[in-house]
């Protein structure tokens, strides 16, 4: 394996398909599929034979198996870096993803119960309370309240929205300063 690509050759056992026998595959790629009604782990080659994907389970291949065990490592070491380069730019961010999920669900409550054609006074009471809780954690860390606006942006059904967004959360969790990349994505929504 190198750079997270995976290089392998199939046999030349019978059992192989003849246009894959012995033949060696580079640039391979962790990936799953539906095979035999069950998703399967595979690496996907981008060479294609006969107008055909090429793939090779990852089960039973030991050395497969070994490349892929350092992929996800690779990848779940990756996830816990920018998630502390995160919580790192953005001071107070579990607090505020605690109050969001308390707000989502209270405004969650709030919509089935109008939709069952109560009033919702004990739903609505409970999605204001929440609303003030992110309203305190926004006055206490204000890169959170920054923070709220890029997710709000890549949330949005604007699809240019979205993608600066996403951009600016990208950049965030890159290292950018979390003002910065506000001010970057406010620009090109404002089309400045």
């Amino acid at each position: 394996m190198k750079n997270g690509q995976i290089t392998y050759t199939f046999a030349t056992a019978d059992t192989v398909p003849a246009p894959l026998r012995g033949k060696t595959f580079t640039g391979g790629r962790l990936d799953s599929q539906f095979l035999g009604g069950q998703e399967t782990e595979v690496i996907t080659f981008a060479e294609t034979i006969n107008g055909q994907m090429v793939c090779v389970r990852v089960a039973g291949k030991p050395e497969i198996e070994a490349a892929v065990a350092e992929i996800k490592a690779a990848i779940e070491q990756e996830k816990q870096a920018a998630r502390a380069r995160l919580e790192a730019a953005v001071p107070g961010l579990q607090q505020y993803e605690a109050a969001m999920a308390k707000y989502s669900a209270a405004m969650i409550a709030f919509d089935r119960a109008m939709d069952s054609g109560g009033y919702g006074d004990k739903e609505e009471a409970a999605m204001e309370a929440a609303d003030a809780e992110l309203q305190a954690i926004a006055t206490q860390y204000p890169a959170t309240a920054m923070w709220r606006k890029i997710i709000g942006s890549e949330k949005s059904s604007n699809i240019h929205h979205s993608i600066y967004g996403k951009q600016a959360k990208a950049d965030v969790v890159a290292g950018m300063p979390i003002a910065q990349a506000l001010e970057q994505m406010m620009q090109k929504v404002n089309g400045l």
